[in-house]
């Protein structure tokens, strides 16, 4: 379902952005983009509550979102679609901080 929305869904929304050959149908591939990313944003939430309640809690959101990263709202005067920027993943030392830091707050 995010592969879908979120993937290839979403290049094509952006390639009807960049070849549109009219204001009115470039705006009308804004909104159609826009809508699809809502619909990707939702399908990785519900991608991220399935894999918790399937026990896989541990950087469940951290996960998704790397692994299925959505580009940013696009503006109504874009020519073209913006990016899904890949979030940075943490270093080793970053990843024992925070299970260090998890670890406190169980107790």
């Amino acid at each position: 379902k995010i592969d879908v929305a979120g993937g290839v869904g979403l290049q094509i929304a952006g390639k009807e952005i960049e070849n549109a050959d009219s204001d009115d149908n470039r705006v009308e591939a804004i909104h159609d983009f826009n809508r699809l990313r809502k619909e990707a944003e939702a399908a990785r939430r519900d991608l991220t509550i399935h894999r918790e309640a399937a026990g896989m809690r541990i950087k469940s959101w951290d996960r998704t979102e790397r692994l299925y990263p959505i580009p940013p709202k696009c503006s109504l005067d874009a020519t073209r679609a913006p990016e899904a920027l890949q979030p940075k993943r943490p270093t080793l030392k970053d990843a024992l901080q925070q299970y260090i830091r998890d670890s406190k707050l169980a107790k």
